[in-house]
């Protein structure tokens, strides 16, 4: 610590005495414990409102959270499907169901989740009725109901409209979003391909990306 001369000697040594106490209670601050049950978890406040809403009307599409891009260039199918995947491995809450025990509902936390892209071409099709039947296809799948207790929670759609044009469209429940969407943003932060952001760039609108 450097010294101030604007300071006594008795006032510098205070100082430094109290600056040396908070640095040491910072570098012994305590970490955040492990849950002891890491395959099941109670519900946050949020979840379980949604969580209520789906039991009385099941399968009701109004917390589908789809989010649509249009992506240009060469795309591979195996590397977008893994990149998901790995995500999906790295975050719990895309691998999570919802149950009762004990007249109580509980998350539980699933061990691995893989998903298949679903790919409908629609490269066949020319102009103005391509489009009609993606803006279709798309509202359909936006909407498709998901059952809590079922995996999975997230579904991925891609639609070939080219060779180097696609749509995607990502639909995942929110109840299984509410703690996941930061840890996207970082994965699309921290994407080494453009691949990857095309994947990660979650927003709520339609987007375009270029894709490697």
């Amino acid at each position: 610590m450097q010294k101030s001369s604007t300071l006594s000697p008795v006032k510098q040594a205070l100082l430094e005495r109290r600056w040396k106490r908070a640095s040491h209670g910072l570098a012994r601050r305590p970490e955040i414990p492990r849950r002891p049950n890491r395959d099941s978890a109670p519900l946050s406040f949020t979840q379980r409102q949604m969580w209520l809403i789906d039991q009385m009307t099941p399968g009701n599409p109004a917390y589908n959270l789809p989010y649509g891009f249009r992506l240009r260039g060469q795309l591979k199918l195996t590397a977008l499907e893994d990149s998901f995947n790995e995500v999906i491995k790295r975050h719990e809450a895309l691998r999570t169901t919802f149950a009762v025990k004990d007249e109580e509902p509980l998350q539980l936390i699933h061990p691995e989740l893989k998903i298949k892209i679903n790919v409908t071409e629609l490269d066949h099709v020319a102009g103005e009725e391509r489009e009609n039947r993606l803006e279709a296809l798309a509202s359909e799948v936006s909407v498709k109901s998901f059952d809590l207790s079922r995996l999975p929670l997230i579904r991925v759609s891609l639609f070939k409209l080219g060779e180097a044009e696609h749509v995607l469209i990502i639909n995942l429940h929110h109840i299984v979003a509410e703690h996941v969407l930061s840890g996207v943003h970082r994965a699309y932060r921290n994407a080494s391909t453009r691949v990857d952001r095309a994947v990660w760039g979650f927003c709520p609108v339609a987007a375009e990306h270029d894709a490697q």
